[in-house]
């Protein structure tokens, strides 16, 4: 909040202050997390004064959870929702700023839409039959990296869908792209095993079909529009 009451200069002082500090090799992940949600709580106060500095922000931020990144925050599920909590606030607060780095954005989103390392789905499955023999030997591993007790990945999820949720809204040029795109996987997800995931899940899919309802009767009313013009010339 402190940092609506700054000057631009302080702001950008700040920022900058932040990104030189996340570039630095000896961040570690609790600290890294500060520093991006620091970047998310200043967008949501600052709004579009964060939006001269995106360019900046965004790579950094892009770096920790990009999907395939081999950066250790791509791995943490924490990391992963600040990173996703600051997309949100991101493509909420600075919709223009932010339409450079919407295709990386959208690609984490939906990635992470589906994240639950604790629970595979036999319809997600990517790997082939070969690969059966070496998830075999990894099962003992991955029971113990993960545990239900110890999953936090649906906190992953839930960012991820309000992500698209705000997308969604703040975005209306881009809807004819985003619905085919969207929409299958939203609807992959009525199966979330999270009960508050789901809700978000059905609350983001409910976004998509209030925002083609807005847009499907705005194109009937230019199309109504148009052709009174024509009757009357």
């Amino acid at each position: 909040a402190l940092s609506a009451a700054l000057s631009d200069k302080l702001l950008s002082q700040l920022v900058g202050s932040i990104v030189e500090r996340m570039k630095m090799p000896a961040v570690d992940l609790d600290l890294g997390r500060t520093y991006i949600q620091t970047l998310s709580a200043i967008s949501r106060s600052g709004g579009y004064r964060l939006g001269r500095q995106l360019e900046l922000v965004m790579p950094l931020v892009l770096q920790q959870c990009e999907p395939g990144s081999s950066s250790p925050g791509a791995s943490d599920p924490e990391m992963i929702e600040s990173c996703l909590q600051a997309f949100e606030s991101f493509v909420s607060r600075c919709p223009a700023e932010v339409g450079a780095y919407e295709e990386p954005i959208a690609k984490a989103s939906l990635h992470y839409l589906r994240f639950d390392p604790n629970y595979a789905d036999d319809d997600e499955m990517e790997e082939d039959d070969n690969d059966e023999e070496e998830e075999e030997m990894e099962d003992d591993e991955d029971d113990e990296n993960y545990s239900d007790d110890d999953d936090v990945s649906w906190k992953v999820r839930r960012a991820a869908a309000k992500v698209l949720s705000a997308a969604l809204v703040s975005r209306p040029d881009k809807l004819a792209a985003m619905v085919p795109r969207v929409a299958p996987t939203l609807i992959s997800r009525f199966r979330e095993r999270e009960e508050n995931v789901k809700m978000d899940g059905f609350a983001t899919f409910n976004v998509l079909l209030e925002q083609v309802g807005i847009a499907n009767r705005a194109a009937s009313e230019a199309a109504a529009a148009g052709a009174m013009a024509v009757d009357v010339a």
